[in-house]
């Protein structure tokens, strides 16, 4: 008989894109499935949906609760799951038919603690297939501590993924999510996933890594300026995600540099937002981490990710910098988000002298950056300042 495979999904106003969600887990080739659908408070009709199809397929459970995130949502589905392996999908995205097939086949022939794959980030009218930072095979425990355990999070670039946080890109054993799930802090609603998995990966003593795209993960525009706390409550529930994986990394050997990872990992979360964080914008002379931006400057922010979404949230709010244009490769893509965005190659219409950078990785930093000195002095190229980036004290950061 085949093994139990629980596939838990969080869900929370996602109306929208529900269906299609658990279409996709009901058309898997695998068949003998629990799938957990946690309602977390939803407003919408997402409770009338889950309801809808536990009616119509058996193997479906559905969990009702009060609105308490994305963590807690989790930790429902686990404590519920009694399959012998687990998945987790989220609410607003979808898997290919044979995905939960392809996984248990691996964590079978392996024998290992848990199986990752790659996914497709999808953007409507096209996708990206994004892999980890690894190549595809299986990693005993040697292997582990030699090539995975030095790079796991990120590399020395700031920053470059080694294995992605995500929790939907896998397939675990029950036991072993179950103890690191159960013990991630509620009040963490940014990195739950890396909350989660980093220490997870860190006591495993196997794992296998496909090269094969499997999941698909929404990018969605209505999701992209996401609403932000403006007080003291962001800064905490950063520390609660700095201080959670911390405690399990410092009991692990200094070679891997694990602590030195979770820092960057979660500077990656933080240098974004880092104004609404402090919320002492009037005090600040320079903007963080661009030395050379002062306050009062007229400013062209190239890169619209969600990186240089909250930059530009964050100056437009404060009035620390004025912004005479918003600029990124892919801003067609970006339309409709209230947002002037245009192509880069307007920049050179524009008379402002500091062109600042907005991207959270290193490699697209350092490409932007060339393709701009082909046009531009380098003196009106701002780029992010690594030594402020790697002197920080991430404690004193969130609580100043």
């Amino acid at each position: 008989m085949q093994d139990l495979i629980s596939i838990i999904v969080p869900i929370y106003n996602v109306e929208k894109y529900l269906r299609q969600c658990i279409e996709s887990i009901l058309s898997q080739t695998y068949g003998n499935l629990e799938i957990i659908l946690v309602d977390d408070g939803s407003e919408d009709s997402c409770p009338a949906i889950c309801d809808e199809y536990a009616s119509r397929d058996s193997r479906i459970v559905v969990i009702h609760k009060a609105n308490e995130g994305l963590v807690s949502g989790r930790k429902a589905g686990i404590k519920r799951a009694t399959g012998k392996y687990v998945q987790c999908v989220d609410g607003d995205d979808w898997i290919e038919p044979q995905m939960t097939e392809s996984l248990h086949e691996l964590m079978i022939r392996e024998d290992v603690d848990l199986v990752m794959c790659g996914h497709y980030e999808d953007y409507g009218d096209h996708r990206k297939p994004v892999k980890h930072g690894f190549e595809a095979g299986r990693y005993g425990a040697e292997e582990l501590k030699s090539v995975v355990f030095p790079r796991m999070i990120c590399g020395e670039h700031f920053f470059k993924w080694g294995l992605f946080p995500s929790m939907w890109d896998k397939m675990y054993k029950r036991e072993m999510l179950m103890h690191y799930q159960l013990g991630v802090d509620e009040s963490i609603t940014m990195g739950e996933d890396a909350a989660c998995n980093y220490p997870l990966l860190s006591n495993a003593e196997s794992i296998y890594i496909s090269d094969e795209c499997l999941y698909h993960y929404r990018q969605r525009t209505d999701s992209m300026i996401l609403t932000q706390e403006h007080d003291e409550m962001l800064g905490r529930r950063f520390e609660a995600l700095y201080t959670s994986a911390l405690r399990e990394f410092e009991n692990s050997d200094p070679g891997y540099g694990l602590c030195e990872q979770w820092k960057k990992y979660v500077l990656f979360l933080v240098i974004p937002r880092m104004g609404f964080i402090q919320g002492k914008t009037k005090e600040m002379k320079t903007l963080f981490p661009y030395k050379d931006v002062n306050r009062g400057d007229e400013i062209i922010i190239y890169g619209m990710g969600v990186y240089g979404t909250n930059l530009y949230r964050h100056l437009t709010e404060s009035g620390f910098c004025k912004i005479a244009m918003c600029a990124d490769r892919d801003y067609e893509k970006f339309q409709g988000r209230g947002i002037e965005i245009v192509s880069p190659d307007e920049i050179g219409n524009c008379n402002c002298q500091k062109i600042v950078i907005a991207n959270s990785f290193g490699a697209t930093r350092d490409a932007i950056a060339r393709d701009l000195k082909d046009r531009f002095p380098d003196k009106t190229i701002i780029n992010m300042d690594m030594e402020m980036v790697e002197n920080a004290d991430i404690i004193r950061m969130l609580n100043d």
